[in-house]
């Protein structure tokens, strides 16, 4: 995967909601899908592929293993949260400790914290 961080090259002040947002280039059969990273709500692997689920409810299967997406996302609020899934933590509205702890995501699902993330995923938490 190609990230691509698009910067303006005018040197003048503009308002910040102008600027391009940071996307990702997914690819697909007849090339590159061009996807804001603030659309995407998860990732989830499937054998040698990974599924992206995006905001509106639409997915997309990449033949790309979730550790290289995973590897592409890395520093942009995504966290691994189980073998299975990466998160957009910007998307992210509440923790549960039940079942070893569940994240619950902006549509209500419920994803699963594996024992081995659960420190990490919990340290990007302020707590009051």
């Amino acid at each position: 995967m190609i990230a691509l961080n698009l910067q303006p090259n005018w040197s003048y002040s503009v308002n910040e909601q102008t600027l391009p947002r940071e996307v990702i280039a997914l690819p697909m059969k007849e090339g590159f899908r061009l996807v804001k990273l603030e659309d995407i709500m998860y990732c989830k692997a499937e054998g040698n592929y990974t599924q992206i689920i995006f905001l509106d409810g639409g997915t997309m299967l990449i033949s790309r293993k979730l550790k290289e997406t995973s590897a592409s996302l890395e520093g942009k609020l995504f966290q691994r949260i189980h073998q299975s899934y990466l998160v957009n933590m910007r998307h992210a509205k509440m923790y549960l400790r039940k079942s070893g702890g569940q994240l619950v995501m902006s549509d209500g699902i419920k994803l699963p914290i594996s024992k081995s993330y659960k420190e990490e995923v919990l340290n990007l938490f302020k707590f009051v």
